[in-house]
């Protein structure tokens, strides 16, 4: 509401998933959300900047959330008539029965990607489809080919997006992280939160240029939006900043701010998807065990039942609830980003110590007598990379046109996605974001967030 932060949702058509945007006045730590915009915004400068070459596909590229949609025509037609210009580019990737074979969709093997990137952000969007774009609107679109599955719908076995019964045109089926060790988010998620591996592919080759790549995918317990994590050779990206950089940047940060399970908030773990685990009996009280075990960098929150989503209530509700309040927890992944996991815990004398979540997300969030930490000063990232000169128009731009770069991505990115009343929601939340400093996007729903 304005005391302390700023946040705008938005529920897609045909789910309770929400497009999250928070904007918090947490610390940055070593590196500032606008520097992190402004560098993934460089690449996607860079990847499309030879109209007559092919797409260079670029690793932070792999960080984005996926929507299967019945057709990519009604998208690719608006972003066209849409100013300023939006970036895409399409990839065509194949399925076989090695993915998922149970996949009846389509005679074709052959899937069509688009994958957009917000301008002046560090969001990526990415639409899915088994039908390929009209001639037409095939021919205006840049594309490029990936050997490597950028989904395997199999979390959606029960109900496939293309089969249920509402006709739904547009659904959430994947999370996607660009990692630096694809190896170790395997192990964290089997081993610390319980996860399925549901598919995975070594040394794949993958874009124009033959770069290799290592992909998996899991699976969270009760969950029907898979994960996806991509680790590619440390240079394939523009620039010096690396998914490894980024990565020692961000745990650098959380191991600095957050001095105890109890105190210490950064805004970097505001980049969470958020997982419901209320309907999963003892399964939090079991991650907790493993996080403390694996000595994994985490935080515990507590909060009211009357704070809780109508999502949340539900399954309060659903399994007979009658507490003082519920748990939050933040935990930190192998690549810095952070998951935010709610849920119940028993253990005995962890309420004592956790502070209840401020409402307004204020920054008096340790109790006790607790202090949160501060990063090193020397250690603050600080930019050095000379760009190409259509970076620096675009970075100029980022810096002089906050509130158009807002309408651009309410109006374009979204507006496609959502029906016009949303749109119009939206568009008021997130002009409010945007005029202040350092806006960010977030996304997510009440089962699952991530922030892009």
């Amino acid at each position: 509401q304005g005391m302390c932060a700023y946040q705008c949702k938005l529920e897609l058509p045909f789910t309770c998933f929400k497009l999250h945007a928070p904007q918090t006045a947490y610390d940055e730590g070593l590196l500032s959300i606008a520097m992190l915009e402004q560098k993934v915004s460089a690449k996607w400068q860079h990847a499309l900047s030879d109209a007559t070459a092919a797409v260079q596909y670029d690793a932070f590229f792999d960080t984005n959330i996926a929507f299967w949609v019945q057709s990519l025509d009604e998208y690719i037609a608006h972003w066209q008539a849409s100013t300023p210009d939006l970036e895409y580019f399409g990839i065509e990737w194949s399925w076989s029965e090695a993915i998922n074979a149970d996949i009846d969709s389509t005679s074709t093997t052959t899937v069509y990607s688009i994958l957009v990137h917000s301008p002046s952000s560090a969001a990526m969007f990415e639409f899915i489809s088994f039908a390929k774009p009209s001639t037409a609107l095939y021919a205006a679109v840049r594309w490029t080919t990936s050997e490597l599955p950028r989904a395997t719908f199999r979390l959606q076995r029960d109900g496939y997006p293309w089969h249920r019964e509402d006709a739904a045109t547009i659904v959430p089926v994947r999370i996607s992280h660009a990692v630096a060790d694809v190896d170790a988010m395997r192990d964290f998620y089997s081993n610390v939160l319980f996860a399925t591996e549901l598919y995975s592919a070594a040394a794949a080759v993958d874009d124009d240029e033959g770069a290799q790549a290592k992909t998996v995918f899991m699976g969270l317990s009760g969950t029907r939006i898979e994960l996806q994590f991509v680790e590619r050779a440390e240079s394939a990206t523009y620039g010096s900043f690396t998914v490894k950089l980024l990565q020692d940047l961000l745990m650098e940060t959380h191991d600095s701010i957050i001095v105890s399970p109890y105190c210490g908030q950064d805004r970097w773990m505001d980049n969470h998807y958020a997982y419901s685990t209320w309907a999963i009996p003892d399964l939090m009280d079991k991650v907790y065990d493993a996080l403390v075990e694996n000595d994994v960098k985490y935080k515990v929150s507590l909060s009211n039942y009357d704070r809780a989503s109508v999502y949340g209530k539900a399954q309060l509700d659903k399994i007979g609830f009658d507490g003082e309040f519920t748990y939050g927890l933040w935990i930190v992944e192998p690549d810095g980003q952070a998951i935010q996991m709610h849920g119940l815990l028993s253990k005995s004398g962890i309420a004592k110590w956790a502070s209840f979540s401020d409402p307004q997300w204020c920054l008096n969030e340790c109790d006790n007598g607790l202090v949160a930490g501060t990063v090193d000063p020397s250690r603050v990232y600080v930019d050095d990379e000379e760009y190409e000169e259509t970076v620096l128009v675009a970075a100029s731009l980022n810096v002089k046109h906050i509130a158009s770069d807002t309408q651009y991505v309410v109006e374009v990115v979204l507006g496609a996605v959502c029906v016009s009343l949303m749109i119009g929601a939206l568009y008021y939340c997130m002009s409010r974001i945007r005029r202040r400093k350092n806006g960010r996007y977030h996304s997510g729903g009440d089962e699952e967030y991530i922030t892009l």
